[in-house]
């Protein structure tokens, strides 16, 4: 009902004039139902419901972005807070191993082990064709042996070192030794994919304790054009790059293609697996 002009609702005849008689469209105004008052309160409802839904699946995907992250960054996580007041010394000379520890939280002293990598063979038969996993942990070994007799005895500290190889269509691939070679590794990613091969080998230095991990990687390649292949060589760095390539070059970025494993395994330093080694390494 309509409100009258004397502020009461009905149709009091003393409340409309004469000059204008009650027609049929007031009738028809007045037989049309009023609006629901629940009508604005049901919109809001739905409106409300579906802010939710959209606010749900949100926290979802934060919650699985979280989740996917956390075997690359635990060790950001929970190493600083377990082993802050530890020594913690990191066997190398590459400025990528030494970032990834950094971005890890881990705060490490440099050192360089200086051995001829090239000539430790754990095989009796041709070092290009034996196993990887056994190559680099002999490696990473050796670096350790060589680093722990420039250590004072007694040093309480915790020595990291590792060692990486490309393993290849059956073949060992380890730094490019001219542009050329490393022009034909680049251009063999696109048929076969770069698999890294990362060990660490995580060393008490006082009690002499040591542990040992192996991660392994891949990572696929789109055709480079050679002018690209030519001026990222020119910068120097992937002639550094064990297998001849790179993942974190901006020039090679669109021609990155499937990978397998996270991205510091395939760097040179699978930082996942220090938290463990660390732990192992550091029990009496």
């Amino acid at each position: 009902m309509y409100p009258c002009p004397n502020g009461r609702n009905g149709a009091d005849p003393s409340s409309f004039s004469l000059a204008a008689p009650y027609s049929s469209s007031h009738k028809r105004r007045r037989s049309q139902p009023a609006a629901s008052p629940t009508a604005p309160a049901a919109s809001t409802g739905r409106q409300s419901s579906e802010v939710l839904v959209m606010l749900l699946r949100f926290v979802s995907l934060v919650c699985v972005l979280f989740v996917s992250s956390l075997p690359a960054y635990c060790g950001s996580l929970w190493l600083p807070i377990k082993f802050k007041i530890m020594k913690i010394i990191l066997g190398s000379q590459s400025k990528w191993r030494r970032s990834m520890l950094s971005a890890a939280g881990i705060v490490a002293e440099g050192m360089a082990a200086d051995i001829d990598e090239r000539a430790i063979n754990p095989s009796s038969g041709d070092r290009a064709t034996c196993d990887p996993t056994l190559l680099t942990v002999a490696i990473a070994k050796a670096k350790a042996e060589a680093l722990l007799q420039r250590l004072p005895p007694g040093e309480d500290a915790i020595l990291i070192t590792a060692d990486q190889v490309v393993w290849h269509e059956g073949r060992v691939r380890e730094k490019p030794v001219s542009p050329a070679e490393c022009h034909a590794y680049l251009q063999s990613y696109t048929r076969a994919p770069a698999q890294t091969v990362s060990s660490v080998v995580v060393t008490n230095a006082r009690t002499r304790k040591q542990v040992h991990a192996t991660d392994i990687a891949e990572q696929w390649f789109h055709a480079v054009p050679a002018d690209v292949i030519d001026t990222v060589i020119a910068k120097g760095d992937i002639m550094e790059c064990c297998g001849g390539f790179m993942i974190d070059e901006p020039l090679l970025a669109p021609y990155l293609g499937a990978r397998t494993g996270t991205a510091e395994s395939i760097m040179g330093l699978p930082v996942h697996l220090l938290p463990a080694l660390i732990q192992a390494a550091s029990e009496e």
